[in-house]
């Protein structure tokens, strides 16, 4: 079951899955997923499709290395309402996916999961209180924390794609945490930062 390898690669062990989780394929019985197992990112994201030649349960199994390099899978784990420039074959947020996103268990575990490993890749996790650095952080901030570099690009989409498909309290705490990162490193003036802000400020609008 597609539930239980994401969170076998993504820790590293076995994990019973709850019952509650566990309708992940397509039955005879109508259930909340037949609205939506039709749907390119739920396919993606929920039933194991490669739709950009690698699975969801493949990217969380991706080095730092292979996570930088490949462009191509980001804007399926987070798709934004505005269409990527520069892959016309990723999925376009609507209000669909949003409805997926509040109605299916399996979808907010699979989006958690993604999230998680987008976090690790830079240098975090999620914790009660908001964010805190890993073990290996200094490994992941050698991939976003100077003045350019292209994971501000995909933070952007991290924070968009959290405040539009109704998780803003995630976005607004990771913002706090990457402004306190640059201003301990001393780039509070990189041109991302008011970007990012802007993000999550226009959610409130």
């Amino acid at each position: 079951m597609i539930f239980k390898r994401i969170l076998a690669a993504l820790f590293g062990k076995k994990v019973e899955v709850s019952p509650a989780a566990k309708s992940h394929e397509p039955t005879s019985q109508s259930s909340p997923l037949d609205e939506f197992s039709s749907d390119p990112w739920i396919q993606f994201m929920v039933f194991g499709s490669k739709p950009h030649g690698h699975s969801l349960v493949e990217i969380i199994d991706f080095s730092r290395g292979d996570f930088d390099a490949d462009h191509y899978f980001v804007q399926w784990l987070f798709p934004n309402r505005a269409a990527s420039p520069v892959n016309i074959l990723a999925p376009v947020l609507t209000d669909l996916h949003v409805r997926a996103y509040q109605a299916l268990p399996e979808l907010r575990a699979s989006v958690d999961l993604a999230s998680a490993k987008f976090l690790a890749f830079l240098g975090f996790r999620e914790v009660a209180d908001g964010f805190e650095q890993i073990y290996d952080y200094e490994k992941g901030v050698q991939y976003w924390l100077r003045p350019l570099d292209h994971n501000h690009r995909r933070i952007s989409r991290f924070l968009t794609f959290h405040c539009e498909i109704g998780c803003k309290d995630k976005a607004v705490a990771l913002l706090a945490h990457l402004e306190g990162a640059l201003a301990a490193a001393g780039l509070s003036h990189i041109d991302a930062l008011p970007y990012w802000r802007a993000i999550v400020a226009k959610a409130d609008s």
